[in-house]
């Protein structure tokens, strides 16, 4: 029987579903659904116009500001959450919040994603990032009003002198707090907690609709020039290792192109590959059929 392949992508097979038009009947309320952008190519992802806080946040001229998430998305919402907290510790309205995605560079500090943990850990981090922001803004507007920082309140993306309507929006101190020299952390001191607009309530999911209609992209979905595909014929037991192989039917399967052996993982393991035999191959399904047929003896 002749074999036939046939190459589907997620998004083919969503859009099969029928999930692309109203298949599912799902219903997602996403005010605002423009501030979420598409991820930078390069960084910094925003012109140096305006005011540069500090790498998680830029607020132009024009009111717009920009907060990088530098976690990446795996189903709980970071894009959601981390975002909105920065905006609500500065006192900016999400309706004029435009949220990118960091690219993987050392400046956003510690970026691994995994075990639920990014807003448990970085929760006061992010928001001190938001607060050197908000405090670089009341300085200017405070300076023009002639009074004390504490005579001023930002909220709403606005400084407003405390007890009259007098009234600074946050694009226009833009250019003048970018004058100033930013403040160690020492200096900048958190809202309340009871302050902060969105902790504790429902968000909506920034990335929802374009991952559950196929939009979205995700790296199984990129695509370069060239590019393999590898997999990996894993240890029967944590810490073993291969005692002896033989790749000739595996080299014999159209598409592969070669069998790597990894590195004995040592004790202790914590995130160390734990080795095994890497079978690399011009597409998945032959990569698959490599691994199934290597000859391989454990120890």
């Amino acid at each position: 029987m002749e074999e036939v392949r046939v190459r589907l992508s997620r998004r083919s097979v969503l859009q099969g579903l029928g999930i692309v038009t109203a298949g599912l009947g799902l219903e997602v309320v996403l005010p605002n659904r423009a501030h979420a952008a598409p991820m930078p190519t390069s960084y910094p992802p925003v012109s140096s116009e305006g005011l540069r806080a500090n790498v998680f946040v830029h607020l132009a001229p024009d009111g717009l500001v920009t907060i990088v998430c530098h976690r990446s998305e795996m189903g709980q919402g970071v894009r959601s959450s981390l975002p909105v907290l920065i905006a609500d510790e500065m006192g900016a309205d999400m309706a004029h919040v435009k949220i990118v995605q960091g690219d993987g560079d050392e400046a956003y500090g510690d970026q691994n994603t995994d075990g639920s943990s990014s807003v448990r850990k970085i929760f006061d981090d992010l928001r001190y990032a938001g607060a050197t922001a908000r405090t670089m803004l009341v300085a200017v507007a405070a300076k023009r009003w002639k009074v004390a920082p504490e005579a001023c309140d930002a909220r709403d993306h606005a400084v407003f002198l405390k007890g009259s309507q007098k009234v600074f929006k946050f694009g226009e101190l833009a250019t003048d707090a970018a004058k100033l020299k930013v403040p160690v952390k020492s200096a900048v001191t958190l809202r309340p907690r009871s302050e902060l607009k969105h902790l504790g309530k429902e968000l909506p999911l920034v990335d929802g609709p374009d991952i559950v209609t196929g939009r979205a992209e995700f790296g199984a979905d990129v695509k370069l020039p060239g590019m393999l595909t590898a997999v990996i014929a894993r240890p029967p037991a944590a810490g073993g290792k291969v005692a002896r192989y033989d790749a000739t039917k595996t080299l014999a399967v159209p598409g592969v192109r070669k069998v790597v052996e990894l590195p004995t993982a040592q004790k202790p393991f914590l995130f160390q590959p734990l080795g095994g035999l890497v079978v690399v191959a011009d597409h998945t399904w032959a990569a698959m059929k490599g691994r199934a047929v290597l000859d391989v003896t454990w120890e």
